[in-house]
């Protein structure tokens, strides 16, 4: 029998359509339909949310090199919309821990809420920046576009944030069990194992290009660390130029005019 495509409109056999793939029998949405759809997004098959997101950790360099260079762009989830929701679950895990900070210790920190969203909005211009970067430093030994080094510096961020996440969480925990203000990301392993992972996946991705230089895929990790620092600078130099102190600094007397 043959049917019209409610998507596209066109003319198809079968359950599904030719051209763009939709089922032919698609019901209207109900709270079981949503549940459904929501958890089917997050769970299924390797283009799942959280399946995107482990790969991604483990093996930033190897899902990269297929997604941009072997062109598998059916295969994973969409890594542009993985970014932006990394971006807008950090955000809200860093609310938390603020809160729960502000809850346990009686401390108002209004340049934490300010940093955590002005920081997370920076990171759309960090990307590019850190493209730059990674591109330059392979400029000389592999053909990839500047544009698609764009893409591995978002997926590479997008593993950052999922780092960032679980260091959100292990402050959440320790300052529960043990009624103590502790950042894990003032802490120096914390600052080695950024560097360290950016190496890591910068040398499987070149690896792949055919490239293998360790000291260029170091380097890199540290630029990217540097850069992830002046962008904290500029966040605390805004802050206190246009923000008057704002709270945390005028308890010191911190008050920069215009």
């Amino acid at each position: 029998m043959e049917h019209t495509c409610r998507n596209c409109g066109a003319d198809f056999n079968g359950k599904f359509c030719n051209n763009c793939g939709q089922k032919f029998n698609v019901p209207r949405f109900s709270f079981k339909h949503i549940l459904e759809e929501v958890f089917h997004a997050f769970t299924h098959a390797d283009k799942s949310f959280l399946s995107f997101g482990w790969n991604l950790l483990l093996y930033p360099g190897k899902l990269s090199y297929e997604f941009i260079v072997e062109r598998k762009r059916k295969k994973y989830f969409n890594p542009f919309t993985f970014f932006l929701l990394m971006l807008a679950i950090s955000l809200f895990f860093e609310h938390y821990q603020l809160e729960l900070a502000e809850k346990l210790f009686h401390s108002n920190n209004e340049y934490g809420r300010m940093f955590n969203v002005y920081g997370k909005a920076l990171m759309l211009a960090f990307v590019p920046l850190t493209a730059l970067v990674f591109w330059l430093l392979a400029a000389k030994r592999n053909k990839l576009l500047y544009a698609e080094f764009t893409v591995f510096s978002m997926m590479v961020t997008s593993a950052y944030l999922i780092i960032n996440l679980f260091s959100y969480i292990i402050d959440a925990a320790v300052m529960l069990a043990f009624r103590h203000s502790f950042d894990f990301k003032d802490n120096l392993i914390y600052l080695v194992l950024v560097i360290a992972y950016i190496a890591y996946a910068h040398l499987d991705f070149q690896k792949r290009n055919g490239a293998t230089a360790v000291a260029g895929s170091v380097f890199s990790g540290i630029l990217y660390f540097a850069l992830l620092f002046l962008v904290q600078v500029f966040i605390i130099w805004a802050v206190l130029r246009h923000f008057n102190g704002l709270g945390t600094f005028g308890m010191y007397g911190i008050r920069i005019g215009y």
